[in-house]
């Protein structure tokens, strides 16, 4: 359906396809009481703001006018399942110390973006150098998506990890789940073909 066309039932849905990617009972999903959708002129492209009681969303539509018409209803999917994944993702606060935790943030928020069938325009698996805590965005997204494909629910279970619980995550939480570490896991990654360019056979 086109955004405008009965916005809460639109939002609704997408909630639920981001629950439906980051936990697998209701039980299990963080709770959140109330979204605010703004739709306005400003320089940027989306953002995010409040926490778990009131969230608030806001899109440019500046922005929105340089994707092309054909495409902006599937854009603004795209960009809520991301900041909607903020809304409900586990981010293990209050203590969220590791430095890590801001990129991985935003590298789930894609990894659900595209898992859902929205990637952003353009978004391929290329972007391999350096360390996979470095990265955000797609650029980690697709390591995640590599990773959740190679250990089906990885993602779930990684979410799981950052639940608020008095304990602040730690990257050992990956080798718990996979028997690897991060590291080990990248190097993998990096050469791996199935998940390369154009080629997505194994990070979907």
């Amino acid at each position: 359906p086109a955004p405008n066309n009965e916005p809460e039932a639109f939002v609704q849905d997408i909630g639920r396809t981001v629950c439906r990617i980051l936990y697998r009972t209701a039980a299990e999903v963080r709770g959140a009481n109330k979204i605010t959708l703004e739709i306005h002129d400003y320089d940027g492209v989306a953002a995010k703001w409040g926490d778990v009681g009131d969230i608030g969303v806001e899109i440019s539509s500046r922005y929105l006018g340089t994707v092309g018409e054909a495409r902006i209803a599937d854009e603004v999917k795209g960009i809520l399942l991301h900041e909607m994944t903020h809304m409900y993702q586990n981010d293990d606060k209050p203590e969220a110390t590791s430095p890590y935790l801001p990129n991985m943030y935003e590298g789930i928020g894609d990894f659900v973006r595209i898992r859902a069938g929205h990637p952003p325009e353009g978004a391929k698996p290329g972007d391999k150098g350096g360390k996979w805590y470095d990265k955000t965005y797609t650029s980690q997204a697709f390591f995640w998506l590599y990773v959740d494909t190679k250990y089906p629910d990885f993602v779930y279970k990684l979410n799981g990890t950052m639940k608020k619980d008095g304990v602040p995550w730690s990257e050992t939480s990956i080798q718990t789940i996979t028997g690897k570490s991060g590291d080990a896991l990248w190097t993998e990654y990096q050469g791996a073909a199935c998940c390369s360019g154009n080629n997505t056979t194994c990070c979907k």
